[in-house]
């Protein structure tokens, strides 16, 4: 994530980890990040925000966005912080 005169520049690189992470989950992140003809995908919607709390998660990958966005929140958290 990239923060640029306070607000999120660009998300990339989401990937699952952990020695349960089942890589099955991966098209759930990609759909996640980039949305669908739909819904615009989370990476889109968090460009330019000052935060996470107005994202809507995309249908279909309502787990992976909700875990992207508290991923992206305890970043902007960490941030905020140092």
């Amino acid at each position: 994530m990239e923060i640029e005169n306070g607000v999120i520049a660009r998300i990339a690189d989401a990937v699952g980890s952990g020695s349960s992470y089942d890589t099955e989950n991966d098209w759930y992140i990609l759909r996640a990040m980039n949305g669908t003809t739909k819904y615009a995908g989370v990476a889109a919607q968090l460009k330019g925000q000052l935060d996470a709390l107005s994202v809507d998660a995309v249908s279909g990958a309502t787990c992976s966005s909700n875990a992207i966005v508290e991923a992206v929140e305890n970043a902007l958290e960490q941030a905020s912080a140092s």
